[in-house]
């Protein structure tokens, strides 16, 4: 493997066969993204089984209930409901075969109905780690027309490294909380994908300062879930804290080809998808998995289980 450092930490591996990696290979990627918090994998290959391999060695997938379709574009399983049924073994399944994958697109079937999420419109900052439980790392994968398309990562272990004292004693020590909105996210004609959703609704509570299990530190920040930090009333310190984080020499911006896989830290990252007409989402297909990284062992929810009564009094939803 070739490594090569990018802006705001990010770091590029060439020449991996993501087909067969070796064992070495796929502890050295574990690593690089603990340390870098964002991995790029340049590869022609695009494949969901290969990507749910490099995932599931890393960490547990979360987002197996969520598959709905194979990487062909055809409902999973046909006429039976995927939610029933469970994820092949991506180490022992035919690689010959469609595999079963999460999609992110705006493209529609014949009968009208999509075959992805975040289908269109804008998605502004944000991670997958909506509750402490959920999983902490992120695969996306460019399948198809995504070239000239941008998504953008925000590397918060920079951030804190370069931030101000008077603003680090601002927010050292503290804890904010947070509320997740299943409608912000855009809502599923599959109606068990939304109950899914809907399941999450609840509050919950993080301190602001987090460290992964490699020992990397930054800031847990989610601008797309209602935010709260205590004792910030007017909601100053959010915004100072928000305009510092979100500056150019702290994100990296991806433009996407074909076969390229992103890996992100999710508890130390927060992701955007860069403006693009409806029109380009409609053809533009990422496949996307989730997986739990330093939320491995319940991580991220023992460090932080302590905070959880403030969340459960103050923003209302249990």
């Amino acid at each position: 493997m070739k490594i090569t450092e990018l802006k705001a930490g990010a770091v590029q591996i060439d020449d991996l066969d993501i087909a067969a990696p070796t064992e070495e290979q796929y502890k050295e990627i574990q690593t690089l993204l603990y340390k870098h918090l964002i991995v790029i994998i340049k590869t022609p290959i695009t494949k969901a089984i290969y990507l749910n391999r490099l995932c599931a060695s890393i960490g547990e997938i979360e987002n197996y209930y969520e598959y709905r379709w194979t990487d062909d574009g055809d409902w999973w399983a046909g006429d039976l409901n995927p939610h029933l049924r469970s994820v092949p073994n991506p180490f022992k399944a035919d690689e010959k075969k469609p595999y079963p994958v999460q999609r992110v697109t705006g493209q529609k079937d014949e009968n009208g109905k999509w075959t992805g999420i975040f289908q269109k419109g804008k998605l502004d900052w944000h991670c997958n780690l909506n509750n402490i439980h959920y999983g902490d790392g992120v695969a996306l994968h460019g399948i198809r027309a995504v070239e000239n398309t941008c998504t953008s990562w925000m590397n918060t272990a920079l951030a804190l490294e370069e931030m101000p004292e008077e603003l680090y004693n601002k927010i050292k020590g503290k804890v904010a909380l947070y509320r997740y909105h299943p409608e912000a996210w855009g809502n599923e004609e599959d109606g068990i994908a939304m109950a899914y959703k809907e399941f999450g609704r609840r509050s919950y509570a993080l301190a602001l300062e987090q460290e992964n299990n490699y020992g990397t530190k930054g800031i847990y920040i989610h601008p797309f879930n209602d935010m709260y930090i205590q004792g910030d009333s007017d909601g100053s310190l959010y915004r100072e804290l928000y305009d510092y984080l979100f500056q150019e020499k702290f994100i990296y911006h991806h433009m996407w080809e074909v076969g390229d896989i992103v890996l992100s830290d999710q508890l130390l990252t927060q992701h955007k998808r860069q403006d693009a007409s409806d029109e380009v989402l409609e053809k533009r297909l990422l496949h996307r998995v989730t997986f739990h990284f330093s939320n491995q062992n319940r991580g991220i929810y023992m460090r932080n289980a302590k905070y959880q009564k403030f969340a459960k009094g103050y923003m209302g939803y249990q």
